[in-house]
């Protein structure tokens, strides 16, 4: 089989990154060759993605200390660039 997948989580609620994991990893066609790492707020994501050079990078829209969209900003600004995917998880009911 090919190279592993390696895909970077940035949420700051550990049963969303967590939850994402098994998602991924119960596919049959990726779950065997799946590497994750997990980020708890946008500098850590923009530090393990420099130094881990994942395939795709799932941040939140709303991380502590920089937002989704800022860590990307940043991200790409580095000559190694990956792909982003945003998601935004609330337990509110009212916006």
């Amino acid at each position: 089989m090919g190279d592993s997948m390696r895909i970077l989580i940035a949420d700051d609620h550990e049963v969303i990154r967590r939850s994402v994991i098994r998602v991924l990893q119960s596919r049959a066609d990726v779950g065997n060759v799946l590497e994750c790492a997990e980020a708890t707020n946008g500098e850590e994501a923009v530090d393990k993605a420099l130094v881990w050079k994942p395939d795709l990078v799932l941040l939140d829209v709303r991380l502590p200390v920089l937002a989704g969209f800022d860590a990307a900003r940043e991200i790409k600004q580095r000559p190694l660039a990956f792909p982003f995917c945003f998601s935004q998880f609330t337990t509110r009911t009212k916006f």
